[in-house]
């Protein structure tokens, strides 16, 4: 065990998968024995070195259990300055032990769960005698569900349209003025990768000014592309900018296998050479000066590779035809706002792009699209807690996929104006079955949101995934919650409730972004609290979603705890 001085205290959090009461450990440099009870668990301080808090009470199905370390009473052996470090530090685990198993034992311990903020950031011994550390402290969303929501919500510019046109700003030589760039840490990550290539960003008015006239370097900041695969697209903007560019093998969420073939391919047809070698990729123009045009089949529509491949040839000599390209209304957004710096791209929207390069584009202001997947998320926050609220801006035929299948499951949506939307939601919701599919099938960006609502509405609903790999780890988070999901594959069978959502608050993992918002969605409606750790990938993604949940009537915070992995001996 490590000390920072005779006498401190060390905490060990075991999270094992017990069947039944999880345990911590809080370890201490004492050698008598104490015991105090409580209602729910007793205190036993074991020999040397060990002090036992160990729970005595059975704990009903789905119920998170809350073990509170408080300071102990004037005639432990732990009361000392040292052991102040106690107070207020909690521990949350939620429990998967079978009902049958567990049987109808009951206790105290199942009415309810106070607040993170209980966790050791709010001891007053933060000091250099305690283990912890601020750097040890995280943030965490505490969601108390059950709670209609109403009102009108603004919806942030889009993050994917955002930061593809941050990267084709590289393509122009004038100032480009840009509005609707949403305040998130991926578009962050990206003003981080212009500036290390000498592009110049400025907060201007209600927008930002980009000035990529003067570029000092053809390789990007390694640090903040392998944390931001839409880094990635700067490739396509600097070779056909420069002639060469050095760029790291990107980064993002853990969502499967999602490989830069098409867009190594891609770039080789338009005359590049590209190799990969120590986690880059080294690209420059075989004629040592521009890209050429050429033509280059995409074997699966992929948008980033369309993204990429659009920045180059925009700017490469001669003509290029793209076929079987991506439509999504991001890539839409892509061209036309490189046609208003002067490029020449016709067919965005279809499966096929024809582009003539033009060797010098100018500057330009532009507003990005309305973000559809902000969209969808708040319709299906409406659905979940059955409830009734308006949105804008939007542009409702970005979400024709995402209304059908809310109208299909009994909600009711209508567009007041052009950029506008309310939906009104009734208390039962029917099952559905729904395939994700590139645009304009229905988005993978919301396949997670929607597993959410599907675990909420009557019957049985098959959710298939077929855009990425691996991206239904929400699934086993949920179950936490109570949701009663089969997994097989990239499929999911999703049993809903007859009498509506019998969801319970617990401890739960956001393990990338849309899986992340999913669970804040599940939060919503379930009975109780329900604490989400890893919202670092949600505000990647989501422009301040917990203010906004709020002003709609949604009672959720921030609150600070600890990593439930941190280990300290």
């Amino acid at each position: 065990m490590k000390q920072g001085s005779s006498g401190s205290v060390g905490f060990s959090f075991e999270r094992k998968n017990f069947r039944s009461i999880a345990s911590i450990r809080v370890l201490g440099e004492h050698s008598s024995t104490n015991v105090c009870k409580s209602d729910s668990f007793n205190w036993v301080l074991k020999g040397r070195n060990r002090f036992c808090l160990t729970p005595i009470c059975g704990v009903e199905n789905r119920v998170a259990l809350e073990v509170v370390l408080e300071a102990p009473p004037p005639n432990s052996p732990l009361h000392s300055p040292e052991a102040a470090a106690l107070e207020s530090a909690s521990y949350l685990e939620s429990l998967s032990s079978p009902r049958a198993e567990l049987g109808n034992r009951s206790s105290k311990a199942t009415q309810t769960l106070t607040s993170l903020k209980k966790t050791i950031l709010h001891s007053s011994a933060l000091t250099d005698m305690s283990p912890f550390r601020p750097g040890h402290l995280v943030e965490c969303f505490e969601v108390e569900g059950r709670r209609r929501l109403s009102g009108e919500v603004n919806i942030s510019g889009a993050k994917n349209s955002a930061l593809a046109v941050l990267a084709g700003a590289i393509c122009s030589e004038g100032q480009v003025y840009l509005e609707m760039i949403p305040d998130l840490h991926d578009v962050r990550r990206m003003f981080q990768v212009l500036q290390s290539v000498g592009v110049k960003v400025q907060r201007a008015s209600s927008g930002f000014m980009i000035d990529a006239k003067d570029l000092t370097s053809v390789e990007p900041c390694s640090e903040a592309v392998r944390k931001l695969r839409a880094s990635f697209f700067v490739i396509g903007a600097l070779l056909g900018r420069k002639g060469e560019a050095v760029v790291p093998l990107p980064g993002g969420c853990n969502i499967g296998a999602r490989p830069i073939d098409l867009h190594v391919r891609g770039l080789e047809a338009l005359g590049a050479d590209i190799e990969i070698r120590q986690g880059k990729v080294f690209g420059r123009a075989l004629n040592g000066r521009n890209l050429t045009g050429g033509s280059f089949f995409l074997d699966y529509p992929s948008v980033g590779a369309t993204e990429t491949l659009m920045m180059a040839a925009a700017l490469a000599d001669g003509h290029t035809t793209l076929s079987n390209v991506a439509q999504e209304p991001e890539v839409v957004d892509l061209a036309n706002f490189l046609n208003s710096c002067g490029a020449c791209i016709q067919g965005a929207g279809t499966n096929t792009l024809s582009i003539s390069g033009i060797r010098k584009l100018h500057g330009t202001e532009y507003c990005v699209i309305p973000d559809r997947i902000e969209a969808g998320t708040f319709l299906i926050a409406a659905a979940i807690t059955r409830s009734s609220i308006s949105m804008n801006p939007v542009i409702p035929k970005h979400l024709a996929s995402v209304i059908e299948k809310l109208r299909t499951i009994g909600c009711q949506i209508q567009v007041t104006r052009s950029d506008s939307l309310r939906i009104n939601c009734a208390e039962m919701l029917r099952s559905c079955n729904v395939k994700t599919l590139p645009y304009p099938g229905f988005p993978t960006d919301l396949q997670p949101q929607l597993m959410s609502l599907l675990t909420t509405c009557s019957g049985q609903s098959v959710l298939e995934e077929t855009v990425f790999e691996g991206r239904m780890r929400q699934a086993e988070e949920l179950q936490k919650l109570g949701a009663q999901i089969k997994m097989s594959r990239n499929i999911a069978i999703i049993n809903g409730k007859e009498t509506g959502s019998l969801l319970y608050g617990a401890p739960v993992l956001a393990t990338d972004l849309r899986a992340g918002a999913a669970l804040v969605l599940a939060g919503l409606s379930a009975e109780g609290t329900t604490y989400i750790e890893g919202i670092s990938h949600i505000d990647r993604g989501y422009e301040k979603l917990d203010l906004k949940l709020r002003l709609l009537g949604a009672s959720i915070q921030r609150a600070p705890c600890l990593p439930a992995e941190l280990t300290l001996e």
